[in-house]
């Protein structure tokens, strides 16, 4: 297991150790069935860890982070973890799915994780508190059009490429919080930012929108409380959670499936943008072994590349994603070991 940590988390760790107490934020990347290698984390992280925790925690994330902590905000988590496990494996698609059909695969799976009382759950869940991204389209972007998409996905990736800045000419991000308790980033201006208080009519489409994925899964269309417009994938404009955390004591917990932090997804493209180090100061990062991930089947972590290989083999595709589950169990056995050792200085590493 790699730890990365910023200047202030490591001095922090340096005088305290880390405990479960000292986190205040827990932030989840975008990645689709990336999120498969840190099913083991997440069960231990939530369901162990952090769950007896006396201070509330604010969740924060964008498409597979978003869903992931709409499910683990819920009252039983044991519970609700294994549903949203089934409900992710249970996805089955056509040899050419097209957008209609990935999307009602999408809200079907949503529709299971938002049972008669997920709502009322994750609403008035006093410990871990729902906060998530997805991002308002503005322009060829605001609609379902195939070719205007396209066309505006490739002007916003050409004018990413020499400032993030410019995706505010294309998206809005909104944030969507928990209505009760204002999370410490709230207040961030790095980005033009809507602010949404998340309730039990918007909720869901809030989900939704933060994992509609541009040509691949339909936009989600004026959420109530929210600007009108299409609302898609959070990640695009918040990938991997670069955020201005605003936290000023204590520890930004990034279970994450990558050694690397890309700001927004189009910034895959732009190689040498990395994110603002100010932002990283009191994040802990969780993440994999190279080593670990070439262990795997297909050497590889799950990833979207997965529905083309197995097109038309759900079972194949299940199977292979199982496999990787029961694995990433050994990544909260080493982090235990680390927990209980104290020598888990020894082992992070400031931020490359």
């Amino acid at each position: 297991m790699c730890l990365y940590a910023g200047r202030k988390a490591l001095a922090h760790i340096q005088k305290n150790g880390l405990q479960a107490s000292d986190v205040k934020v827990v932030a989840g990347a975008a990645g689709g069935p990336k999120w498969l290698v840190l099913h083991g984390m997440d069960r231990f992280l939530f369901g162990e860890w952090l769950s007896n925790n006396q201070q509330a925690i604010h969740l924060v994330g964008s498409s597979i982070g978003a869903w992931r902590y709409a499910s683990y905000c819920q009252g039983d988590f044991h519970k609700a973890f294994k549903l949203f496990e089934q409900l992710y494996f249970d996805q089955k698609y056509s040899a050419k799915a097209d957008a209609d059909e990935i999307t009602r695969e999408i809200e079907k799976m949503l529709d299971g994780l938002f049972h008669t009382t997920a709502i009322d759950e994750i609403l008035n869940n006093q410990k871990f508190k729902l906060n998530l991204f997805a991002d308002r389209c503005k322009g060829l972007l605001n609609t379902d059009n195939k070719f205007s998409l396209a066309t505006g996905l490739l002007l916003c990736t050409v004018f990413n490429l020499f400032s993030r800045k410019s995706l505010s000419l294309f998206f809005e991000r909104t944030l969507f919080h928990h209505a009760d308790d204002l999370p410490p980033f709230y207040n961030m201006s790095d980005f033009p930012t809507a602010k949404v208080p998340l309730t039990a009519e918007n909720i869901r489409l809030a989900v939704l929108a933060s994992g509609s994925i541009p040509l691949i899964i339909k936009g989600v269309k004026n959420i109530p409380g929210a600007a009108a417009g299409f609302y898609r994938d959070g990640g695009l404009v918040d990938y991997h959670m670069a955020l201005p955390y605003g936290v000023k004591k204590g520890i930004v917990l990034l279970p994450h499936f990558s050694q690397t932090i890309t700001p927004g997804w189009l910034d895959k493209f732009a190689k040498l943008r990395k994110p603002n180090p100010k932002y990283l100061e009191n994040v802990l990062l969780l993440a994999p072994t190279a080593a670990f991930i070439e262990s795997l089947p297909l050497s590889k972590i799950p990833d979207r590349t997965d529905f083309k290989r197995f097109a038309g083999d759900n079972e194949g595709r299940t199977a292979y994603w199982k496999e990787v589950t029961k694995r990433s169990q050994e990544l909260p056995e080493a982090l235990k070991s680390l927990l209980t050792s104290g020598n888990i200085l020894e082992h992070i590493r400031p931020f490359k």
